[in-house]
């Protein structure tokens, strides 16, 4: 039914192996299965941005997926994207919400509370931490001039409490 076990309470059957003639050999051997969520397969993504343009689409969740799950895994449009960097603020020192803000620019997206992440505690995310829903995001410059490589790290989260690798997995803008 897909749903998930825990490792203290795995599912439990018994087999007993019959010889040729369908006579029972020895005793019932018990099987224990566990069914565990397996965390979301990620790979970096990286993006050209033409001098002199601001704003460009990134699709970070293009090559990644919860296959892993097999039939259960979480489709790509209800993955939750995380990226470290806190809310960018306004001139009245205001977080401005659904965006985060980068070394040097901004992503911004539709927001999730992360603490409604599962495989996140309530709580427990600090204000460096903005999670984003699955689908397109726009990566802002801070300058549309200046020749720059930017990277940052980003997090994936399955509707089952999985976690990509925090930090082991990137997106580069880089100005051509």
């Amino acid at each position: 039914s897909g749903v998930l076990t825990p490792s203290a309470s795995p599912i439990q059957c018994f087999y007993r192996v019959k010889d040729a003639g369908g006579n029972p050999v020895g005793g019932a051997a018990p099987v224990s299965v566990l069914i565990n969520n397996i965390k979301p397969v990620v790979g970096n993504d990286a993006y050209q941005r033409n001098v002199g343009v601001l704003s460009i689409p990134l699709n970070l969740l293009a090559n990644d997926n919860d296959d892993g799950d097999g039939t259960y895994g979480t489709d790509n449009a209800d993955l939750i994207i995380m990226i470290r960097g806190g809310h960018p603020k306004d001139a009245a020192g205001v977080s401005i919400p659904n965006q985060v803000k980068t070394s040097i620019g901004v992503v911004s997206g539709v927001e999730y509370d992360c603490d409604l992440v599962p495989g996140i505690v309530a709580g427990s995310t600090d204000d460096d931490s903005v999670c984003f829903e699955a689908g397109t995001l726009t990566y802002t410059a801070d300058n549309s001039l200046h020749p720059f490589t930017e990277e940052f790290a980003y997090t994936v989260f399955d509707e089952d409490g999985g976690q990509s690798d925090q930090g082991k997995v990137s997106a580069a803008v880089e100005e051509s």
